[in-house]
């Protein structure tokens, strides 16, 4: 078994160079994670996982498709609706159509893996933490009933979900896509709210992302949550989760702006997270493999173990039908209009310099 299946990266273009096939060739990465710099066209797009997945065995394909200003395959179809869209103006049925549908978009794309949906609670207007518009209510049990329409609908398409971000952004002040936040919530209040979505759908997601941010009453280490060890036994001892942990992007300016690069790498593998998003700097790849391959064998196994299982699940490869995309746009389209207008459905949620990098980081 491979140790740099535990790394998932991110490409710079919307075709691969020749320096990132001979890489990704030589290093067999777990995957990669399509981002809009990534997007021009749907067959641009078609041919790219191609390629992909000529080069990888069993790639896993990655994605943030949430909804609203977070979904990457708005740029060649439609915006379908947000979270505070679908919370505010539907109900149950409407969040199962839209996973429905997220389900069945990606898996004529061939993506594997769809990173979300986002369970952190809303909190005072999501603040300037990256989360605006993408919660799923304010209180743990609405989010519980919301985040579970969604999986129940996505998962029809057999693609893999992530609940994120633990431990919790919500009461974050600072986005970590550029500096590292520090939330001083305690174990009790952590468990019996923020943790209640993880804790109560934790046998019907596939994986839970680790977010950046310091918990001092969690860890007092100084260590942020992704490269913490404890907060890994906590999603494996009070979560009870055994599927995949997931760091969040390690390119993030919480972690570039207060670690050296390998450093990083060794601390969130000895973490225990299963896979590491390296989403911006594909020049590093080869640095992350070598580290990789340095931790302990029993470590890289167990992780590599949950990795096979998760993809046993996953469909394989299967050319893209664009007339069925274009369907499935449409239908979204007509989802979004039945909660906003139709007017309003055909925009895009505006982007402006006050909103988080998290639209195309």
């Amino acid at each position: 078994m491979n140790p740099n299946q535990r790394l998932i990266t991110g490409l710079s273009a919307t075709k691969l160079t020749n320096e990132e096939k001979a890489v990704l060739k030589d290093i067999q990465p777990g995957g990669v994670i399509i981002f809009g710099r990534n997007i021009e066209s749907q067959q641009q797009l078609a041919d790219l996982i191609s390629e992909i997945y000529d080069i990888l065995e069993n790639p896993i394909i990655a994605i943030d498709q949430e909804g609203g200003r977070v979904a990457r395959l708005r740029q060649i179809g439609v915006e379908p609706p947000s979270a505070l869209e679908l919370r505010t103006h539907g109900n149950s049925n409407h969040i199962t159509q839209h996973g429905r549908l997220t389900g069945q978009l990606l898996r004529q794309w061939n993506i594997n893996l769809d990173l979300c949906p986002v369970v952190d609670l809303s909190y005072d207007g999501d603040l300037h933490n990256s989360l605006k518009n993408r919660t799923w209510g304010e209180d743990s049990q609405i989010v519980i009933q919301n985040a579970r329409a969604f999986i129940t609908g996505l998962q029809e398409s057999q693609i893999l979900s992530c609940a994120k971000h633990f431990p919790s952004y919500s009461q974050a002040k600072i986005d970590p896509h550029h500096q590292l936040p520090e939330l001083k919530l305690t174990h009790k209040e952590l468990y019996e709210n923020h943790w209640q979505p993880y804790i109560q759908l934790k046998d019907q997601y596939d994986s839970i992302m680790v977010g950046h941010a310091l918990y001092p009453h969690l860890d007092n280490s100084g260590d942020p949550t992704s490269l913490s060890k404890k907060i890994n036994n906590y999603i494996r001892e009070d979560i009870g989760f055994s599927g995949l942990v997931i760091s969040d992007d390690l390119d993030m300016g919480a972690i570039i702006e207060n670690y050296d690069y390998s450093k990083a790498i060794d601390m969130a593998l000895k973490a225990g997270n299963d896979l590491l998003l390296l989403c911006h700097q594909f020049d590093k790849l080869e640095l992350a493999a070598n580290i990789a391959h340095k931790q302990p064998k029993s470590e890289n196994e167990a992780s590599l173990q949950r990795i096979q299982k998760a993809l046993s699940n996953v469909p394989l490869f299967k050319p893209t039908n664009f007339s069925t995309v274009d369907q499935i746009n449409q239908q979204t389209l007509e989802l979004r209009a039945s909660l906003i207008g139709i007017e309003q459905a055909k925009m895009h949620s505006p982007e402006n310099a006050n909103r988080s990098p998290v639209e195309d980081f």
